[in-house]
Formats: C-alpha cells, structure tokens, sequence
C-alpha cells in the first residue's frame, strides 16, 4: 500500500493579515500550532482552501458561542475599568477583525498527499496507531486526522509526510484535507521547500491577489449564518 496523491491545479483562497494574506507566517511565532504545521518548526505551511466561501467557515468557527456557557457568562460581573477595552458578545464578530485581514486568492499547482484517502489512511495507520491511541483516541482513521486537538497526531504526521515523495520522485507539495465543518469544504496545507528560500510565499502560488474583506460579501454572510453568527453592527446600527 502506499499514499494517495493528487494533483491540484486551480483556483484557491485565503483569509490572512494585512497587508499580505499569503506571506509566510513570520519564525518568531515559532512553534507554530496549526493542526498541519511541522512539530520541530524547521518549515513553515500556507493553508488553503476550495473557496472564499471555505475559508470563512473555518476561520470563524472560533466565535461560536457555547450555549452550555451562556447563563455563566452573563453572571459575571465586569470591571468597571474595562468598559473601554470590552470585547464582543458571543456570538458577534467584531468588526475590528474584518478590518485587520485581507482575502486573497492565487492560482496553486502542486502534488498533495490525500490524507483522508482510504489507501492513505491504510498506509500510515501502522505508523501512527501508538501515537492516536497514546493521545486518548480508540483508533487511527479518518476521525482521528480530523479533531480539533489533540494536534499532536496531525502534525507528526506532517513531519512524516514532508520527506515522501510521489511515485515520480517529487517531494509532496504539502497535504489536501477535508474540513472538519464539512466533506465539501477541500483545504491544503503547502509546504515549505528549499525552492522557498527568500521567498515571501510558497513558490506553487502565482497569481496571488488580495482584497479587502467587504461585510456584505455574501460568502461571509452565508459562513456567518452556517454558524449563526452575526457581525457587530456599524456606527450607522447595520
């Protein structure tokens, strides 16, 4: 058995700061934490997605409110003092956050491990099954590259991955994945290559465009709505 690759070549999106989306994420972050970057720090991941649409719902999964929290939240106190330093309600995306990011969107091409491919999962299975059941989960499948944490298990296979090459003796460009909000969100994580070296992105990008993300986007709106979210409302209450 050996791993399942595939060829992306097209459209795909990201939600990043300003004033570059697709730059690099700089070393001084370093250890970084996303659920496909390297463990020992020695590369850095862009992570991608299908869709503008896409990258909405992954990066504003982080403000949804827990019902179970709600009654707790509302029976704390506040400060007085922190009137001016008040964050949003649960539920709201501010709009400072909008303001400080930009969606971009390139043209990639590369050879992707397909990490939830059943061959995929067959072949590593035998490597990283000590790790899943070593981190509390009862297997190693395709649930288990998909959990939010622990992010051990994904990013030592990432490292693993990095040296693999496809069966024309190409390093993997990086790992194509599905999006734990959906088997119809597609996402990748591109890889860091010597090819990279001075680079400000990752040399399988061309074309690389950004935006500034308008409220009314309707891509944003529908992501907003997928996790019933609403967005601060404006000087003007919109």
């Amino acid at each position: 058995m050996t791993l399942r690759f595939t060829h992306t070549d097209g459209l795909v999106f990201r939600v990043g700061y300003s004033p570059d989306p697709w730059a690099w994420v700089p070393w001084e972050y370093a250890p970084f934490t996303g659920r496909w970057d390297d463990p020992e720090a020695l590369f850095r991941t862009i992570y991608a997605a299908c869709s503008a649409e896409a990258c909405f719902i992954e990066i504003l999964a982080q403000f949804r409110p827990d019902p179970g929290l709600d009654p707790d939240l509302a029976s704390i106190a506040g400060c007085p003092d922190d009137v001016d330093y008040e964050g949003s309600p649960p539920g709201v995306v501010g709009r400072s956050w909008l303001r400080e990011r930009r969606l971009g969107s390139a043209h990639i091409t590369g050879r992707f491990v397909d990490v939830g491919h059943s061959q995929t999962i067959a072949e590593l299975r035998p490597v990283f099954l000590p790790v899943a059941l070593e981190s509390g989960l009862p297997d190693f499948d395709a649930a288990a590259i998909r959990i939010h944490a622990p992010r051990e298990l994904t990013q030592s296979i990432s490292r693993h991955l990095y040296g693999r090459e496809t069966a024309d003796g190409r390093l993997a460009s990086g790992v194509a994945f599905g999006s734990r909000y959906g088997d119809d969100l597609r996402l990748w994580a591109l890889f860091e290559r010597e090819a990279d070296v001075g680079r400000d992105s990752s040399h399988l990008l061309r074309d690389c465009r950004e935006e500034s993300i308008d409220p009314d986007r309707e891509a944003l709106r529908r992501a907003l709505d997928l996790h019933r979210l609403r967005l601060e409302k404006n000087e003007s209450g919109r």
